[in-house]
């Protein structure tokens, strides 16, 4: 079975009381449906079982709680952003995080935080702010084979613009150097026999 998906981890920066600053990132992936509306009933499906409006069956209730574990009970919230409802479903276990699901055309998206799905929507709705449109993106990729298996990329200048490398214990050595790349990009294909790798940096 042929499936297209992708994974987006999301840095982001939490300022601390002592000015310093604390980086974590959010978990996003994007699933491109075949059927969007069988995948949309079970979605719903395991959405009224969790919050118990659905009857869990006996042969079935192992393997949810197995899944599911204390989420049945649990509500879930809906939140309307660039057009589109989105469903977050609180993790108390997990201070910070949530568990969002959207569908946006012909995709399905989960992210572990409400902030992560709403700027990949806004991309996905704004063609302009894509990677298609990213010259970086395209740099990187440019001596890439055109059929792969899976691809990695790191825009690791909008990363430092992010954060303050002053605030981790780097050694100034290598400072320079990972100030000096752009961007890393890695993919890979295979064969029956063997699977070749290719990488590149985008040094500025």
């Amino acid at each position: 079975m042929d499936l297209n998906c992708a994974l987006i981890i999301t840095p982001h920066i939490k300022k601390e009381k002592t000015n310093s600053s604390q980086l974590s990132f959010d978990l996003s992936v994007i699933f491109d449906l075949k059927d969007k509306n069988k995948v949309s009933e079970k979605m719903e499906k395991i959405k009224n079982i969790i919050q118990e409006k659905e009857n869990i069956l006996p042969k079935d209730i192992q393997a949810t709680e197995y899944i599911l574990g204390n989420k049945i009970g649990m509500q879930f919230e809906e939140t309307e952003r660039e057009g589109e409802k989105i469903y977050s479903l609180p993790l108390p276990e997990y201070p910070g995080f949530t568990f969002n699901y959207v569908f946006v055309e012909d995709k399905l998206i989960f992210s572990s935080s409400l902030e992560a799905i709403s700027s990949i929507l806004q991309v996905i709705k704004n063609s302009d702010k894509n990677l298609a449109s990213d010259s970086t993106f395209s740099q990187t990729i440019s001596e890439f084979p055109q059929e792969s298996s899976g691809l990695f990329y790191l825009n690791v200048q909008n990363l430092i613009d992010i954060i303050n490398l002053d605030d981790y214990q780097i050694n100034n050595i290598y400072l320079p150097y990972i100030k000096s790349i752009k961007s890393v990009g890695l993919t890979f294909e295979s064969s029956e026999n063997e699977i070749t790798t290719y990488g590149f940096l985008l040094i500025k």
